[in-house]
Formats: C-alpha cells, structure tokens, sequence
C-alpha cells in the first residue's frame, strides 16, 4: 500500500526536529510576545521545541518571505499579521502573497483608540470633529509611519467624517506617541496598551475605540461605530499560518493544540495582561477574516492613498 508523502509527515510530526516561529518584527513588540506566549503553551503542548527567530526588516516582508518559500512539513511557521497578509501587499510588490500560506489560528487582536493632547479642549468624538472641521488644514496627526495601521486608521475615519488633519509620520509608535504627551501633535490613532498608561497619567485623553465592540480595557470608552461612524473599522490580529501545501494533517495538529492552549487561563492571561484580546480561532475562521481584511484594507490604502517610495 502506498502512503503519500503529506501522510506520512503528519504521522511523524513533529518529532523531526524543533518547530519554529518567524517573527517580522524585533523582540518585546506586539507580534514578538503574543508568538512567545503561543510558542510556550504549543511546546507543552506537543511535546517539542518551539522556539522564535525574529526576523524584522523591509516592513516585515522578510520574515513572510522565508515561511512562504520553506519546505511545507509544519516546521517553519509564520507569527503572521494584518500589515503582512493585507496592508502591505496593498503598498507594495511583496515576493509573497496570501495564497502562499496555510492559515492556522488567529491568536489575538488589537483595536486602537483616537487620542488627543490632555490640553485639547475636547472630552468626546463629536467634539473632537467639530474641533477639526473648525481649523481645516491646520492641525495634525502623528502615526508610526506611512502605511502603518496607525495612519490608514485615521486617514480612514478622516474620509468618512469629511476632516482635513495633516499627516506627521514617525518612525515607530514611540516616538509619535512622545510627541503627542509633548504636544507637538494634537492627536493620533495609538494601540491600546501604549495609550492606556499615559491617559491614566492625565497626559492625554482617549475619545473612540476602533473595534467593533468597546475594549475591556475601557468600558467607558465608546467606539466610533456607535459614535456615529456604523461602517468604521480598524483592528489588528495576529495569527499562526504555515506554508501553503502543508498537510491538512499537520494543520489540524496545530490548530487543536492552540485551541487546547485557549482552554489554559495563564494563556488568557498572559495575553489579556499585554493588552491583546484572545481569539483562538479555527483555520477556517481565520481564512475567511483574511479574505474579508484584503479587501477592507485595500479600500483603506485607497482612501489614504499610500503608494509605494
């Protein structure tokens, strides 16, 4: 009887050698802790090494570049992104795109909120609008950069709320964040985690969430979509996706093991207490959010028109 060669990976998996998880960005950020906590619970899981390479550069396609050419045996995976499988192929020519990887799991999500300098005489989003539309051109925004979720976030509420703010990128999210606290900039889109500490320190004011639902972190906080806004979105996942071709043996291996990892509260915890929402979705959840975020982001870049340097 033959067995084909997919079979027999999946019954050996994975006991060849140590899983590992490419990372497209360098350690602490986001991507990088969210890929360490998975990458620990996934070890004791099955019973074998999983370990992280970072591999940041060229806005993170390097690192996508690698897991899409590597061997499709479920040993080299992908910390994956919605910057790498949606925004950045909507800006520039990547070597890669999403048919070239085998989704897995959403692992956690990420909404941002609208802030403003604590000395910005607004305390609301309706405020906010009238606040800008009354000093067209004039203000500005900061972002982590050109094309970064950051900037298309606001570049797309501006188009839908008919604002006129000038764009200030920055290199990183540190740096525009700094220069909101000092007031060189009114206001931004930042993630919750980096401005949840400052608002709590009274430095600036947090006005509209993102996401489709209000964030545990803050209850009080409205969303935009309830604010008036019903089609506005910008979230953010990270997600565990392997080489296209891998086998459905394989795939499934893994996706039962985060699933398992779900059901851990240190799991949950950890995450929550990085200011990531837990998802654990299954592989075809996360094919059809992969699907929908392509299209939703191109008409963002659209809208922000970014296009490539």
């Amino acid at each position: 009887m033959l067995i084909s060669t997919g079979a027999c990976q999946a019954q050996t998996w994975p006991q060849k050698q140590p899983v590992k998880i490419l990372v497209g960005v360098a350690a602490g950020g986001t991507t990088d802790t969210i890929a360490r906590i998975i990458a620990k619970s996934l070890s004791d899981q099955i019973g074998q090494s999983v370990f992280i390479e970072n591999r940041p550069g060229a806005a993170q396609t390097i690192s996508a570049e690698i897991v899409a050419q590597a061997p499709a045996d479920g040993y080299t995976l992908l910390m994956a992104n919605t910057p790498q499988m949606a925004i950045i192929p909507a800006i520039l020519k990547t070597r890669y795109a999403a048919k070239d990887f085998a989704p897995i799991s959403i692992i956690g999500s990420n909404a941002f909120v609208l802030c403003v300098n604590s000395k910005v005489p607004v305390n609301s989003l309706a405020e906010f609008i009238s606040y800008v539309k009354a000093r067209p051109g004039v203000l500005s925004y900061a972002s982590g950069g050109a094309g970064n979720v950051t900037h298309l976030s606001m570049a797309y509420f501006q188009k839908l709320a008919g604002l006129d703010i000038v764009h200030v990128p920055y290199k990183g999210g540190a740096p525009a964040m700094a220069d909101l606290i000092a007031g060189h900039v009114p206001t931004m889109f930042a993630s919750i985690a980096d401005a949840l500490p400052q608002a709590d320190a009274g430095a600036i004011k947090l006005l509209a969430v993102s996401g489709l639902e209000r964030a545990r972190e803050l209850p009080n906080v409205p969303t935009i979509r309830e604010s008036g806004y019903p089609t506005y979105e910008a979230l953010t996942w990270n997600g565990l996706v392997a080489p296209a071709g891998t086998p459905k043996e394989i795939i499934e291996q893994i996706e039962k093991a985060i699933l398992v990892s779900f059901k851990q509260p240190t799991v949950i915890e950890q995450l929550s207490n990085k200011g990531i929402d837990p998802v654990g979705s299954s592989a075809a959840e996360f094919a059809n959010t992969i699907a929908k975020d392509i299209k939703l982001w191109q008409e963002i870049v659209d809208v922000a028109d970014v296009k490539e340097k």
